[in-house]
């Protein structure tokens, strides 16, 4: 009798357990992608939570552009890649974790192509200091 209450606690604990795992939320950062430039650039940008912007292209008066997302920190990197079309130009990107530049890359010339990418935090952001 015994044994068996020792069993069923033990499987209870367990399932609890569980339901923790599945409930908890994973720790989110925030990236922001920008895109400057004189000249028509295609965006392609990806993050976690399977966000994917292909095919986006902008024209100058649309520069600067930017986008700001949430991710979860799961080890999922954030990149962006810009390309130029055959009229050249300069267009540059820029990618930001915790409002932080991380990366900036440059495109130019006749369909000149840049990428920018960072290490995907595991972690949430730091927390800021008291003012």
């Amino acid at each position: 009798m015994l044994l068996a209450v020792a069993v069923v606690a033990v499987a209870l604990l367990a399932r609890s357990g569980e339901k923790m795992r599945e409930g908890s939320r994973i720790p989110a950062y925030d990236v922001t992608y920008t895109v400057t430039g004189t000249a028509p650039v295609s965006v392609s940008v990806s993050g976690g939570d399977g966000m994917t912007l292909r095919g986006g292209e902008l024209a100058p008066s649309e520069l600067p552009w930017t986008k700001r997302v949430s991710m979860p920190a799961d080890g999922t990197p954030p990149t962006m890649e810009i390309l130029l079309d055959e009229k050249g130009g300069r267009a540059e990107c820029a990618l930001s974790v915790h409002d932080r530049l991380v990366s900036r890359s440059v495109a130019e010339g006749v369909f000149g192509r840049a990428t920018c990418g960072a290490t995907a935090p595991t972690t949430a952001p730091p927390a800021s200091p008291a003012t």
